[in-house]
């Protein structure tokens, strides 16, 4: 993942966040089960998008975490 203003939001931030993207993205399934419809709606893949964002985000943090600890260790 290429650097990003994602990765200086704290992880307790980015893990709220996530959350309710995954609301809004579970709203927008049951409120529209056609997959293609959901596609087609720049809104819907812009939330995908956040989301898989938002998860490299969070990744990356752990990572840092655990090179400390080896590091320490």
């Amino acid at each position: 993942m290429e650097d990003t203003l994602l990765r200086k939001v704290k992880p307790e931030t980015l893990e709220s966040f996530l959350s309710t993207i995954c609301n809004v993205i579970d709203e927008i399934r049951e409120a529209v089960p056609n997959k293609e419809e959901q596609f087609r709606d720049e809104s819907y893949t812009a939330c995908l998008m956040m989301n898989y964002n938002v998860i490299q985000a969070l990744r990356w943090h752990e990572l840092k975490k655990q090179e400390g600890k080896e590091i320490a260790g």
